[in-house]
């Protein structure tokens, strides 16, 4: 299977903005994991996210 230029450039870009998304994501849940562990009250850990 060959992919023109412009198919291919925007594949990738598709895949980097889900990469993102779910980059973005994990570290939300990471973030407000560790919150929790400090016992961060709730909305205080705004600046963590």
């Amino acid at each position: 299977m060959e992919l023109g230029p412009e198919k291919l450039s925007l594949l990738v870009t598709e895949a980097y903005m889900d990469a993102h998304q779910k980059s973005l994501q994990a570290m939300k849940e990471r973030m407000s994991d560790l919150a929790q562990s400090l016992e961060i009250p709730p909305g205080h850990s705004e600046g963590l996210e």
